[in-house]
């Protein structure tokens, strides 16, 4: 059971979340609610939602493979295999209509054996009516490195669509790929790059 808390739950839509508990997407790569409850504590209505408790194989956060760059690369058999498996994971989502919002090498994560990949349920999914229809999402979930730079921008109000979507997708292949990250060359790979307000103030 996960509880909304915070701006969450400011932000809730009983409608809109049942919609989307109704229509699961691919749940072979992804862990999706299967329903929400509610209770009232001190006068106000809170909400949490339940997923399926199942014996899941022993999946490794993203993150704990992208930061051995020696061990990255397209020349890599078992990147290649990851990668498949990634793109065919992103793909059911996309087709299916939502957009995520969150993607990043926390959220993610991979079998060591068999390179399958299970991405973590994120708050900022929902269906997308179009790839410009934008959604709020509190920086406190974003991962810079792999958030869409527009994102930090004063005239972006902290929204995203599904074209952030893709730019986070494509960041994380090349750097599963290529081994670093698109801007990590001799002129920007020493730039502050660490927290939001960093990167903000760097691309200013």
């Amino acid at each position: 059971i996960t509880e909304f808390s915070g701006e969450r739950a400011k932000r809730f839509n009983v409608n809109s979340w049942i919609s989307l508990l109704r229509k699961p997407v691919d749940l072979q790569h992804f862990i999706w609610p299967v329903d929400i409850i509610s209770w009232q504590d001190n006068n106000t209505t809170e909400y949490a939602l339940v997923f399926p408790l199942r014996a899941m194989p022993t999946f490794s956060k993203l993150s704990d493979v992208l930061s051995d760059d020696e061990h990255l690369g397209w020349r890599q058999g078992w990147v290649k295999e990851l990668v498949a498996d990634f793109l065919n994971a992103w793909s059911n989502f996309d087709f299916s209509g939502y957009a995520y919002h969150e993607f990043s090498e926390q959220n993610m994560f991979y079998h060591s054996k068999t390179h399958n990949v299970m991405f973590d349920f994120s708050f900022s999914t929902h269906k997308a009516k179009s790839i410009y229809s934008a959604q709020y999402v509190s920086p406190s979930n974003i991962t810079p490195e792999y958030a869409d730079s527009f994102y930090f921008t004063e005239d972006r109000h902290s929204e995203m669509d599904l074209a952030s979507d893709y730019y986070s997708i494509a960041v994380i292949l090349f750097k599963l790929l290529i081994g670093r990250l698109p801007y990590q060359g001799t002129v920007m790979e020493h730039e502050p790059d660490t927290t939001p307000k960093e990167h903000e103030n760097w691309l200013k």
